[in-house]
């Protein structure tokens, strides 16, 4: 995927197509991966990567992934859509999504995976946002009646439907 999105794949294939990564190719991922779980959003960190330049990471985007976790915690749900609220509308939901929001679910989920977090913390912080998505849209979509429809959709029984809520609120302000 990062190959695709963010030319970030290694410098050389085999005769037959296949990847074959070198040192550097896998410094640089480290780099993006490490980028990435300081709050950097992916195509920001995939950008610091490929130039190798130093890059400060956003305070506020890692000081927003510890609210959220520290609110999970605390089984906060009121503070936890709060925190969404506002970053959706500080930001408007594009930016708020990819820089701060994608990075602290994947936190919430290494959390779970450690067990620092129970199910029903990460189920807590997933109905949160998915609460201010709907919120964000519905007052978009009172604004804009004459939009043209747009289908989104996604596998049957999937269950993990945030950013597909992200991208209908991205959507919606465009």
């Amino acid at each position: 995927t990062w190959e695709r999105r963010y030319e970030l794949g290694p410098t050389a294939r085999s005769a037959g197509g296949h990847r074959r990564y070198d040192a550097t190719d896998i410094e640089r991922l480290e780099r993006m991966n490490l980028l990435i779980g300081s709050g950097l959003g992916p195509a920001a960190a995939a950008r610091a990567a490929l130039s190798g330049d130093p890059v400060e990471v956003d305070g506020d985007a890692a000081d927003f992934g510890d609210a959220i976790v520290a609110a999970t915690r605390a089984y906060d749900a009121e503070g936890l859509r709060t925190l969404f609220t506002r970053k959706l509308e500080d930001l408007g939901t594009l930016h708020a999504w990819s820089d701060h929001i994608a990075p602290s679910m994947r936190r919430i989920g290494d959390e779970w995976y450690q067990g620092n977090i129970g199910v029903d913390g990460e189920h807590l912080v997933s109905d949160a946002l998915h609460t201010a998505l709907r919120a964000r849209f519905a007052a978009r979509r009172l604004r804009h009646q004459d939009h043209r429809p747009v289908l989104l959709a996604c596998a049957e029984d999937e269950h993990h439907v945030l950013p597909l809520l992200a991208l209908q609120c991205a959507l919606a302000e465009e």
